[in-house]
């Protein structure tokens, strides 16, 4: 089991596992040897609560999706890379490695009824799913 989200976790080689809900890395004897930035920042954000926001936050961190899009709104967008594609909604992004669906939409950026679709990636690239 995951020591970060419970998760069930995959043999990578000999002696190594890893998540793919969280992405956290381990050994047999060693509890983490990896935990991404995003589930650093949640911890961090998750010891800074009183009770009972702790434990609401608890109960959405049972739904990673959620947390992952929460946590990727938090920061800025980035600026525009110029660069603008057609891609999966379930094809991960290069820069945080999360699924492209999860990132935010580019607001100003409308389609004819006046919705966001393009998403903005990490490095500033919009995408169309």
């Amino acid at each position: 089991m995951c020591p970060t989200c419970d998760h069930t976790m995959h043999s990578l080689a000999d002696n190594i596992w890893w998540c793919p809900r969280c992405g956290t890395i381990k050994t047999q004897h060693e509890p983490c040897i990896y935990e991404p930035w995003l589930v650093e920042r949640a911890v961090q954000y998750l010891v800074s609560l009183d009770p009972v926001k702790k434990s609401a936050l608890q109960e959405c961190c049972k739904k990673p999706d959620r947390v992952v899009r929460k946590m990727l709104l938090v920061r800025p967008l980035p600026e525009p890379s110029g660069k603008s594609y057609i891609a999966s909604g379930d094809a991960l992004c290069l820069e945080c490695g999360h699924e492209i669906r999860l990132h935010p939409m580019d607001p100003d950026e409308l389609s004819y009824h006046d919705q966001p679709f393009l998403h903005v990636l990490c490095n500033g690239d919009r995408v169309k799913t």
